[in-house]
């Protein structure tokens, strides 16, 4: 690969990553939504969240307890689709997993 197609890539990569970001918060704070909906709301009687406030609060959580991995990959791109299916899969299980507890409700 000529170093013109890897820089075309490599900037692909960087981009997709950034569209990715609203992506993932979107995703991320509509799962929050739903466990919160199903296990605070009843269990404490708090008033149900919405979208952007549960955005943020997801944040502030992932922030909080931000664990670092000094991992490295042989390719730079191991790294890159590691982060895209932590980002997708992740709360899919988290979401799958309350929505089958909640049924025990």
């Amino acid at each position: 690969m000529d170093e013109k197609t890897e820089l075309e890539n490599d900037f692909l990569k960087v981009l997709f990553g950034l569209l990715m970001i609203p992506t993932f918060a979107l995703w991320v704070g509509f799962v929050f939504v739903e466990l919160w909906k199903w296990f605070i709301v009843p269990t404490f009687g708090i008033a149900p969240l919405r979208l952007v406030p549960a955005m943020g609060l997801a944040c502030f959580v992932q922030w909080a307890t931000i664990e670092t991995h000094s991992r490295r990959h042989e390719k730079p791109s191991e790294g890159y689709w590691e982060m895209l299916a932590i980002g997708a899969i992740s709360p899919a299980i988290a979401l799958l997993a309350g929505w089958v507890i909640h049924l025990f409700m």
